[in-house]
């Protein structure tokens, strides 16, 4: 133990010349200054461990703010008993329609993080300036989108209800063109780390968004609009809300609300 050798360094110096003692203390001091490394290293360790061997949907990294996503662990098995339910019921003939290109990958699915998801109202969209932040526009619903995936691809999305008495039930599944949209955003932004996003919905303007708020301030990421091997849609925020604004003016005259 470095400790030890340190203590038996002080036991000698009175047998050993001035150089020995120079060394001595040098020794000391390196094996006392690596023995605090690696006791810090194995707290480091054991939080590492201790983390890890709990369940939790739970964005690393973010310890406060409103945009964690937590899904309780209770709640796991029965949302991957709806997934099979869902799964169950897929005739043969449409497995390509619910993204699947055979039986074997029907029985690779599994569930993947789930995203809360968040909406903007359209009264904040009418009002919108630019000196407003993402974050600050983004209201918590009580549904959950869990990504059904294949050979690490997003294939589908289950969509998960939080009822009032806090349990969960899947009450669809398919969104196939989310699934791949949501896919193709993830690779083509790879640096940004997957627990970073939320998904975002403007009901008004029948779209779904991809967010970062707690990094990016002004962008939003449209995930319907443009084709991306054409032209990548603009993610700035105020491009967005000027764009979608028409059509959530439109469809409010028709009385068509959240």
């Amino acid at each position: 133990m470095p400790v030890f050798e340190g203590a038996t360094c002080r036991r000698r110096i009175s047998s050993i010349s001035n150089h020995g003692i120079a060394f001595c203390r040098i020794r000391f001091e390196f094996l006392f200054r690596m023995g605090e490394m690696h006791k810090r290293l194995y707290v480091l360790i054991f939080i590492g461990l201790m983390a890890g061997s709990a369940v939790s949907w739970s964005a690393p990294g973010l310890t406060e703010g409103v945009f964690i996503q937590e899904f309780p662990e209770s709640a796991v098995s029965s949302v991957s008993d709806g997934l099979s339910s869902f799964l169950g019921k897929i005739p043969k003939s449409r497995l390509l329609s619910y993204g699947f290109l055979s039986e074997a990958e029907l029985q690779q699915a599994t569930l993947g993080s789930p995203f809360l998801l968040y909406r903007i109202q359209p009264h904040t969209i009418l009002k919108y300036k630019e000196e407003m932040a993402i974050g600050e526009m983004l209201e918590k619903t009580s549904q959950w989108f869990f990504p059904v995936v294949v050979n690490r691809e997003i294939r589908a999305m289950l969509l998960v209800h939080e009822r009032e008495d806090g349990t969960f039930t899947a009450v669809s599944f398919g969104y196939v063109a989310l699934a791949k949209q949501i896919h193709r955003l993830f690779a083509s932004e790879s640096r940004v780390h997957r627990s970073q996003w939320r998904l975002v919905v403007v009901y008004q303007a029948k779209e779904f968004f991809m967010a970062r708020p707690e990094y990016e301030l002004n962008k939003l990421y449209p995930l319907q609009v443009i084709d991306w091997d054409v032209k990548k849609p603009s993610s700035d925020l105020s491009d967005n809300m000027t764009r979608i604004r028409p059509n959530v003016k439109s469809n409010l005259g028709e009385g068509k609300s959240s």
